[in-house]
């Protein structure tokens, strides 16, 4: 549900800056990737997972309160893990994958961190 206009309030400056950084963080991310020599994979795939995954906390805890947003990063990272899962051991329906050691520990044969993201 999206809010109606006369309950939309604006994001204290604190709360914008927060958000505006973590955005940049996730720019900055893209442009580590670039040297892959100098910067582990896991730091890079953790720079492109974890901020956006705090700015929509923080976003969606202002307009939908704490339970809500965990209610839905809940359902997000269920529902996501169980297709990755299903697509990793089945082939459908993206075809057949699998992911490397690169991402981090794993959840039965998906990353922990791509259920976050």
């Amino acid at each position: 549900m999206i809010p109606s206009s006369s309950k939309v309030t604006e994001l204290p400056f604190v709360i914008n800056l927060a958000l505006s950084t973590f955005i940049v963080i996730y720019a900055a991310a893209g442009v580590l990737q670039i040297f892959p020599a100098k910067v582990p994979m896991l730091a890079v795939v953790s720079l492109h997972v974890l901020p956006p995954l705090v700015f929509s906390f923080i976003h969606g805890a202002w307009f939908y309160r704490i339970r809500g947003i965990v209610t839905f990063l809940a359902l997000c990272v269920i529902v996501g893990n169980i297709l990755e899962n299903l697509g990793v051991r089945t082939g459908f329906p993206f075809g057949h994958y699998y992911f490397t050691e690169l991402m981090g520990p794993k959840l039965f044969v998906v990353p922990i961190m791509l259920g976050l993201a």
